[in-house]
């Protein structure tokens, strides 16, 4: 394998892992996210559609990977 690939997956693991977590805390509703989300003007109608995009980015990232 070369060393940049080992080195893309190690990213892509850990970028999908942290956009798993965030996306899993939006759809749960934790209060320090939701109370971030709200200081910067995210209404709350968008929440799951911003988790929606966070799964998806961490499923491109690994499917990246598979190929």
């Amino acid at each position: 394998m070369e060393i940049m690939f080992v080195a893309y997956i190690i990213v892509a693991v850990v970028l999908a892992s942290l956009f798993t977590v965030s996306a899993a805390g939006k759809l749960r509703r934790e209060k320090k996210q939701i109370e971030t989300l709200d200081r910067v003007g995210v209404p709350a109608k968008m929440v799951p559609l911003l988790a929606a995009c966070e799964i998806a980015g961490a499923v491109g990232l690994l499917g990246r990977v598979s190929q």
